[in-house]
């Protein structure tokens, strides 16, 4: 028997979702220590060999979703909603959490996917106040307190990115979970551009899209006619898209500094994240690789990446199996690594915890299925009772993850077997297409 309650499993902690603030002193974060998500801050010291002990900033007793600093001020948009209702509404916050404004007055809709403009003044955001069935595009004036509709489209639109001169915005339309079609919208006339072709079958992805330094492009990941997510560039002048990288596993996260000059690109492979660092300032054909921080980062899936103002630092979560999720800071041009956060672990010592050994099991058409192995410290291996853990989605991958139960189980002498089953995403679209339809029964 494990010498910990299952319920102190069920308390390890976790912080995600930094924001630098503008000046760069600072950083915001969620965590749900008090048991449920809360805005929290924490002053920037990468040269600490400790976290600094974070300030809280807000008090709703109910989960925020979302938090994000102005690019200018020292003020956060959030997303929050009521007892888990996921219908999300938009506040701004004073740096200090004096001073909590709700910005959406709808209850029965959902407000999501919300962004500044370069300047601070304005806010995009998606809701379905329309039509609960889709997502039109809105645009809120802070001076003013006004919303004015910018995109009125039956379908699912999400906003992404501002331009840098804030008059226009990219829009997803997504058809399915799978496919999307990347718009360009003017907030002036209210005009919008595809810039991307419209696709009925198949796999088509546009993420994670960002402006280039000289403005004449975007970088973003895709696999429209491919297998696997890569990056890519998409001109502007002709809305040709032109890949910039052969991998044979799936990019993952996309994040470029705010004058458009730095790039930190992830990599999914075989479930383990792989962070790159890269100086775009002239193209990426005259791309200079920049040192990040491999060896020194715990294995396992690094996301939410965001850049300090200056480009001068990087913030990520990293979430691993044998450990909670946390939020960190790299200093590029100090090569430091800061651990910001250091989450509450329910009383269990993190070496308690077990982390997977990557395995692959031969099938019927030759194929081999990756896994994740779970075995139980100190014990044969021989003859352990398996529990088999398959994730549900089905278009979904298992990744080294800190996940309660399964350590648990471990813990009490179980080994845990994680199979990505065919269907599952991470391996290419061949790959997650293997279970489509009949090919499910």
């Amino acid at each position: 028997m494990p010498g910990y309650s299952f319920e102190r499993y069920l308390n390890v902690r976790s912080a995600y979702g930094a924001s630098f603030a503008p000046g760069g002193t600072s950083l915001s974060f969620l965590t749900d220590i008090t048991g449920v998500a809360e805005v929290w801050s924490v002053p920037v010291n990468v040269d600490a060999q400790l976290p600094a002990w974070p300030n809280q900033l807000t008090f709703r007793g109910e989960r925020i979703a979302e938090a994000s600093f102005s690019p200018v001020a020292d003020s956060l948009l959030l997303s929050g909603d009521v007892g888990g209702s996921e219908l999300t509404q938009l506040y701004t916050l004073k740096g200090d959490g004096s001073i909590l404004k709700e910005l959406t007055y709808e209850p029965e809709a959902i407000h999501t996917s919300a962004a500044w403009t370069p300047d601070g003044t304005r806010i995009a955001f998606s809701s379905n106040e329309r039509d609960r069935r889709y997502f039109d595009v809105y645009e809120y004036a802070l001076e003013h307190g006004t919303t004015r509709q910018l995109l009125r489209q039956d379908g699912n639109n999400y906003v992404g990115r501002y331009a840098p001169d804030g008059e226009q915005v990219l829009v997803s339309r997504y058809e399915t979970n799978m496919r999307n079609q990347l718009l360009l919208v003017n907030t002036i006339t209210g005009e919008s551009r595809a810039l991307t072709p419209e696709v009925v079958e198949g796999s088509a992805l546009h993420a994670f899209a960002a402006w280039s330094a000289d403005k004449s492009g975007l970088y973003l990941l895709s696999n429209r006619d491919r297998q696997f997510l890569s990056l890519a560039w998409l001109d502007l002048a002709t809305n040709e898209l032109r890949y910039l990288r052969e991998d044979n596993w799936d990019a993952e996260g996309l994040a470029l500094t705010d004058d458009g000059r730095r790039m930190a690109l992830v990599t999914n492979e075989d479930g383990y994240s792989r962070l790159e660092l890269f100086d775009v300032s002239t193209g990426w054909e005259t791309r200079r690789t920049l040192a990040a921080p491999h060896a020194a980062l715990p294995r396992g899936v690094l996301r939410e990446i965001s850049w300090s103002s200056d480009g001068s630092r990087l913030a990520f979560t990293i979430d691993s199996a044998d450990d909670a999720s946390d939020v960190w800071v790299w200093d590029v041009e100090r090569r430091l690594l800061w651990r910001a956060t250091r989450s509450a672990l329910g009383g269990i010592p993190q070496t308690a915890f077990v982390a997977p050994s990557l395995v692959r099991y031969p099938t019927f058409d030759g194929r081999e299925i990756p896994a994740f192995l779970y075995l139980p410290r100190n014990t044969e291996s021989q003859g352990l009772p398996v529990v088999v853990y398959v994730h549900g989605g089905p278009e979904s991958q298992s990744r080294p993850i800190f996940n309660p139960v399964i350590q648990y189980l471990v813990a009490s002498g179980y080994a845990v077997f994680v199979p990505n089953v065919r269907g599952s995403t991470g391996y290419g679209y061949k790959y997650q297409s293997l279970d489509d339809v009949r090919l499910r029964m």
